[in-house]
């Protein structure tokens, strides 16, 4: 039968007045570790707030502007929100001077010559979505408004970035992660985190796999056998050994 709280609430009861000797105490990890946790996870919240927002940016661009989309790329830059709040229309893009819009990009450190090139021939001959002027000046003034979210969490995560490479440099495990296959510096305060400075956590593998959720739910009743994915554990944690397991594939 499922278990509702209170039968929940009981059970775990039952274990700590029970079987308390099986329990281990959870002692808190060192400030260094700690800081890094909370550093990593937090700009990750931060990362999944300017995916979600470019999200929007992407949907109403391409309601009236979807020629911005092609042409500007990753809309979380700095270059892509400049370009949009400056010329948020079609129509206001093509009464620019070739030349004006060149040296936007140069300002902006690109200069691939034949990616700008190529986009000032479109620019003259793209036609606008649409001229319904009711959703051209709704989505323009959201347009702006995202632009504006997304520079404002672009230079907190620069700053988490900062604060992190600060804390990671003087962690005493920095040369362990180090040695690690595939860490890298965005994986190395990552790893820290997930697996802490506290060794007799773990006894084995097998506990930090099904810790961290990477280890399957196996559950037999009767004959029968299910293998399913692991549900209630970190999902930080979890996202970190995976992705690491993904950056380890070039050095096998």
């Amino acid at each position: 039968t499922s278990k509702d709280d209170p039968k929940d609430a009981h059970l775990l009861l039952d274990i700590l007045t029970l079987h308390r000797g099986h329990l281990r105490r959870l002692d808190p990890d060192t400030v260094e570790t700690r800081k890094l946790q909370i550093l990593v996870e937090e700009r990750r919240k931060l990362v999944d707030e300017q995916t979600g927002h470019s999200n929007q940016l992407r949907a109403k661009l391409k309601l009236y502007y979807p020629q911005a989309v092609r042409w500007l790329g990753e809309l979380t830059s700095a270059l892509a929100g400049d370009f949009v709040n400056r010329w948020p229309t079609l129509p206001q893009l093509q009464r620019v001077r070739p030349k004006t819009i060149r040296d936007f990009f140069y300002q902006h450190n690109c200069r691939d010559k034949e990616w700008i090139e190529q986009r000032l021939e479109e620019i003259p001959q793209a036609v606008v979505a649409t001229e319904d002027a009711a959703v051209v000046e709704g989505s323009v003034a959201m347009v702006k408004a995202l632009v504006a979210v997304l520079r404002v969490l672009r230079t907190h995560i620069a700053e988490f970035d900062r604060q992190i490479a600060a804390a990671l440099a003087v962690h005493p495990d920095l040369a362990i992660v180090r040695s690690l296959p595939g860490a890298g510096e965005v994986m190395e305060p990552r790893l820290i985190a997930a697996m802490g400075t506290q060794r007799d956590r773990y006894p084995s593998a097998c506990e930090l796999a099904a810790m961290s959720g990477i280890a399957p739910v196996q559950q037999r009743s009767g004959q029968s056998c299910i293998v399913h994915f692991r549900w209630a554990c970190p999902k930080f944690v979890r996202q970190t050994f995976h992705e690491w397991a993904g950056h380890t594939i070039a050095h096998s």
